[in-house]
């Protein structure tokens, strides 16, 4: 959906996270059936290089932030791994779990504004519904690794490194973090510039992730590993944004 920027500016919430409705309105429509991008395949990077992050082994605790309702939770469980997961859209673990037929409960978050927990019969899953910066990480658990699909590029610049560090505050010794980002290039180079301020287009925040920024982010506690690249110009996400050019690019990050 397109708006112009003084009525972005005016009806859509600006910060790292956008509000409940916005989010639900953006990535999962207005029915219960969820849009492609939210119900996209398993991640193909995720399956190249889970062994990575993971030295092959099974049995890891993933935290995927930002997750909404990714197949991606679904195929790690199967690999023989647990999985937390947060979102702010309470729709979208629901209908997670009704598309795989698992019996769950939910709970309330103690001193966490709107927020629950989801957690399957196996207790593989664990879904926490909440606004990012408002989680206490108290109550979760330390992960062995972060599989980072996108989320970092919807986090607006002023707020990367409280993200980053929330990242880094979750992982175990030696967790590593799998982060999927992009570089664009556009038609109009002013919405590159927007989007570096952190404000909203096509009702969210989405600047460039760079090298800077992971050196940035993770360099002073990590190693970093670049594992590659792939040119996603055509995709929908992007095709339709005014992008001319985009890169999706995968990083490592060991914590030392």
């Amino acid at each position: 959906m397109s708006a112009s920027k003084d009525d972005a500016s005016s009806s859509v919430p600006t910060g790292p996270v956008p509000s409940e409705a916005e989010w639900e309105k953006t990535w999962l429509g207005t029915d219960e059936k969820p849009s492609a991008h939210a119900d996209r395949p398993v991640s193909e990077n995720l399956i190249k290089f889970v062994d990575r992050v993971t030295n092959g082994e099974s049995g890891s605790t993933f935290f995927l932030p930002l997750c909404g309702m990714s197949n991606d939770i679904k195929w790690l469980v199967d690999q023989g791994h647990r999985v937390i997961g947060l979102d702010i859209v309470e729709k979208s673990f629901r209908l997670f779990f009704k598309k795989y037929n698992m019996s769950f409960t939910v709970s309330d978050l103690p001193n966490v504004p709107n927020g629950k927990v989801f957690e399957n019969k196996e207790k593989t899953i664990k879904l926490f519904k909440c606004n990012l910066f408002d989680f206490d990480i108290s109550l979760m658990e330390k992960v062995d690794a972060i599989w980072d699909c996108g989320a970092l590029i919807v986090i607006s610049t002023p707020d990367r490194p409280k993200y980053g560090q929330l990242m880094l505050s979750v992982l175990k010794p030696g967790g590593r973090i799998m982060n999927q980002s992009y570089e664009f290039k556009w038609e109009d180079e002013s919405n590159g510039a927007e989007m570096e301020a952190g404000s909203i287009y096509e009702d969210y925040p989405c600047p460039d992730v760079e090298e800077k920024d992971y050196e940035l982010l993770y360099g002073a506690r990590c190693s970093i590993e670049y594992l590659g690249e792939a040119d996603v110009t055509s995709e929908p996400d992007w095709a339709d944004m005014g992008v001319i050019y985009a890169k999706e690019k995968i990083h490592l990050m060991t914590l030392k």
